[in-house]
């Protein structure tokens, strides 16, 4: 069963980027020569849909003898592709393909309008991720070829070439600094880990009347890691620190120790032993990001009311920014 998952989420993975052809025979002369979609002075055309479709039984034919998958797990997998006649792929799974393909096309163009440009610098870096993301994954990335990596590699590097190319405001990233700037706050905590409600009571208030919390929690903590440690529990940003041990955390005094609740583990006392606040420079670099993705939307969206595809794939879907499969497919 695993390795059928694992070509299930391959499968899906290659959808994203590695489109099929769909609804019609594959010759590739008359009217089907015809453009796929218009993007701007770009196309997407039919011959770029046919050779997708190698490419992806490709991918899906190499994972299957690295994963020594049966036949009929390949087919199974395949079977999206199949359509009702020879040498057909089903309407919805092209008008999928052709989604992703003239959203790229669309990112490219909003590029190129903003005068920005994909570095190689961009694809080798998006290509390690890709690769990571893969084997994270369970894929073996050696078996997948070239040609997908290098796709979803320029799919990622282009989104980043345009963020870059997205002006923000020193304003915007001033007021994105001060709503989000308590979560990125830098805090370090200590805890004592304790069997019942009333040990953890009892260890608090040895704390408020004057000892040392890591010489109570030396004492008195269950959890042996940390209790070697005085209790010190490691350092975070507020975010990442809450889900573990509440939002009292965020506003919690230095060094006075919170009320006792409990957890998984036990029960619990909890102290905030330090926090650091970053500043606006410090910041920049991580806000300045999402604050372009965030304007990507209005950015494309003249380009993508100006997109037309063919109606033999679908219609253009502008709200969405997808295809929409002919009726009845």
């Amino acid at each position: 069963m695993e390795r059928r998952r694992r070509l299930v989420r391959l499968a899906a993975a290659a959808a994203v980027a590695l489109v099929v052809a769909g609804g019609a025979s594959a010759c590739d002369s008359g009217p089907l020569a015809s453009p796929a979609a218009e993007v701007g002075d770009r196309t997407v055309e039919r011959r770029d849909l046919l050779d997708q479709i190698a490419l992806q039984e490709d991918v899906l034919r190499k994972q299957a003898k690295a994963q020594d998958a049966t036949d009929e797990q390949l087919d199974s997998v395949l079977g999206q592709f199949t359509g009702a006649g020879a040498d057909t792929i089903p309407t919805t799974t092209t008008s999928q393909a052709l989604t992703t393909l003239v959203q790229l096309e669309i990112l490219r163009e909003a590029v190129a309008q903003g005068g920005g440009e994909v570095t190689d610098e961009m694809r080798a870096t998006a290509r390690d991720s890709v690769i990571q993301s893969l084997q994270q994954q369970g894929v073996d990335t050696d078996s997948v070829p070239k040609a997908y990596l290098d796709q979803q590699a320029e799919l990622s590097a282009t989104q980043t070439a345009l963020r870059d190319v997205i002006d923000v405001s020193d304003e915007e990233v001033q007021a994105a600094y001060d709503a989000q700037v308590d979560d990125y706050a830098q805090i370090c905590v200590s805890v004592i880990v304790t069997a019942d409600e009333a040990a953890a009571a009892a260890a608090r208030d040895r704390i408020l009347g004057g000892e040392a919390f890591a010489d109570v929690a030396q004492e008195v903590s269950t959890d042996q890691a940390t209790a070697a440690a005085g209790g010190a529990a490691g350092c975070a940003a507020t975010a990442d620190v809450v889900p573990s041990f509440g939002d009292a955390v965020r506003d919690a005094e230095v060094d006075v120790p919170l009320e006792p609740y409990e957890s998984t583990g036990g029960w619990l006392v909890t102290a905030v032993t330090s926090r650091t606040v970053p500043t606006l420079d410090e910041l920049r670099a991580e806000l300045t990001p999402d604050l372009q993705s965030q304007k990507v939307g209005e950015v494309v969206q003249p380009i993508v009311e100006a997109t037309t595809i063919d109606p033999r794939y679908g219609t253009w879907d502008a709200t969405t920014a997808s295809v929409v499969a002919p009726a009845g497919s």
